[in-house]
């Protein structure tokens, strides 16, 4: 959010356009970052979504299992393949477009460039959320079959529930921005500058409003968050809730006491 502040909308004003137009490293960089944190989300999330499927499956059995080791080392080259993927961006040049008084706009001079960021984008943003959602409908499955099962109580079945909830919020945002891309596409194939305008300008506010709105809704659907949420605040301003564990024949709980 923050780095969509400073790439987008500081071309809407055209006092800072003389800048911008003689410094188009900046508005490059911006570009890096940008595609960066959105394969990142991308990629995460697609990451969370085989983590809980696969707690799911193995929550029952004791031990750790070959693939399990991989997976937690595969965790921290995770920053990597988002890097690998906007590296094509780094053979980019950034190129200003004049589109009226007032207005403009930064896209790739290279074709190859333009057309990688166009096809690269809504494939890795709506196959991940795609997949994301599919296994999360796959982990509920599996946690009602273990309710079924052992007859336990259905606290993990609702979290992921309420986790379900989420990721839906999450796809309707992921979508959007994938309806951003195919814009891009047709305004890009068309020679639609104006279009390519509008589709950025809108870009720059779903973006804003995902930010806002998938924190909040976590918070609203998932009370564990809030929980969590309610802790670290205490936390930074120097309160602390006494956690307190409670051993019964059904495993170990924590309660938390507020100070």
């Amino acid at each position: 959010m923050i780095n969509s502040n400073f790439m987008s909308r500081f071309t809407q004003y055209e006092i800072l356009h003389p800048w911008l137009r003689s410094h188009t490293l900046y508005i490059t960089i911006c570009f890096l970052i940008s595609g960066y944190c959105l394969y990142s989300q991308a990629i995460y999330h697609f990451a969370i979504a085989i983590n809980r499927v696969w707690v799911s499956f193995f929550l029952m059995k004791n031990g750790k299992t070959k693939i399990g080791k991989l997976g937690n080392r595969l965790i921290w080259i995770l920053p990597i393949f988002p890097l690998l993927l906007v590296s094509p961006r780094f053979a980019g040049t950034m190129v200003y477009l004049d589109l009226g008084p007032g207005v403009i706009f930064a896209f790739y001079n290279e074709t190859w460039v333009k057309s990688y960021q166009s096809i690269a984008g809504p494939t890795i943003v709506l196959s991940s959320s795609f997949f994301s959602f599919i296994l999360t409908l796959i982990t509920i499955a599996r946690y009602r079959h273990l309710l079924k099962q052992i007859g336990h109580n259905g606290i993990a079945i609702q979290r992921e529930m309420y986790l379900l909830g989420h990721a839906t919020v999450t796809l309707f945002f992921e979508l959007l921005v994938g309806g951003y891309y195919g814009t891009v596409i047709f305004a890009n194939s068309y020679n639609l500058p104006n279009l390519l305008l509008l589709a950025n300008r809108s870009a720059d506010y779903v973006i804003d409003l995902s930010c806002l709105v998938n924190p909040i809704a976590l918070l609203i659907i998932c009370k564990f968050v809030r929980v969590d949420f309610q802790e670290f605040w205490l936390k930074v301003f120097g309160k602390t809730t006494k956690v307190v564990n409670i051993s019964s024949s059904s495993g170990n709980h924590r309660l938390s006491l507020p100070p």
